[in-house]
């Protein structure tokens, strides 16, 4: 519903996506932290206690309007960390985006596999991941919030919903659970960035359909490890979100 930065605020997209049917939203870091700075909670001297007050803000506004905040997204720049004082800074930041969530009454942190900084040091080993996830997890369990994993499509590492589906086997908690977006899954297995004419690959409806067929066979099942919690269906620009039991 447009970038905050570019002048449309979070009260404005709230109304709008109560207007057009939507039971609740998610909430984009940026559209937090945006909120955060205007005027409103100026007193607020930290960063950490503006972006608290404007989350109780945003709660009280998305409950005016009979929507539920379904999560925070994205927490990212984590998973493939492989020094510990680069892990233990963003569970720093971690503990805080757990705190908003307790505020927003969101029950979702959502994780993205991203693009990190050039100088950080990295790793692509599941095993390393899976244990940066677990330690998440265990972080997230003190405040009773779910962590969705997020395969991003145009990253190097964790790309796929099959190498999310992996690592979440070997981490192992009920609460870190699997994020499905219908987006990057297209655009992994259908899409063609690099032809204009046709950008769609021309056995991408086949591939994804195996795909989508692999999914049912290996992560449906109710209670297993890695068990889908949160499912985003994307198509041009527009998101649906539904949870998943």
């Amino acid at each position: 519903m447009g970038k905050s930065r570019a002048g449309h605020g979070i009260a404005v997209k709230l109304e709008v996506a109560k207007r057009h049917g939507f039971d609740g939203i998610e909430l984009v870091m940026e559209c937090l932290e945006s909120h955060s700075e205007s005027e409103k909670f100026a007193s607020h001297k930290s960063r950490a206690d503006r972006l608290r007050a404007a989350a109780l803000d945003i709660r009280k506004s998305a409950s005016a309007l009979s929507l539920d905040i379904v999560t925070l997204n994205p927490f990212g720049a984590f998973d493939g960390l492989a020094k510990e004082e680069d892990v233990e800074v963003r569970l720093q930041e971690a503990e805080l985006r757990l705190q908003i969530c307790q505020v927003l009454q969101a029950p979702i942190l959502q994780l993205a596999s991203c693009i990190y900084p050039l100088q950080k040091h990295l790793t692509a080993d599941p095993l390393k991941i899976a244990a940066n996830l677990k330690r998440l997890g265990l972080l997230a369990q003190k405040y009773n919030i779910i962590v969705a994993f997020e395969g991003v499509a145009w990253v190097i590492d964790v790309n796929t919903w099959q190498q999310v589906r992996d690592i979440l086997g070997h981490v192992d908690l009920p609460n870190v659970r699997h994020c499905i977006d219908t987006f990057h899954i297209a655009a992994k297995e259908a899409g063609d960035p690099f032809n204009l004419s046709s950008p769609v690959k021309a056995d991408g409806v086949a591939r994804l359909r195996n795909s989508m067929a692999e999914f049912s066979r290996t992560v449906k099942h109710p209670g297993r490890v890695g068990e889908a919690r949160y499912a985003i269906l994307g198509q041009g620009g527009k998101t649906l979100f539904y949870i998943l039991g």
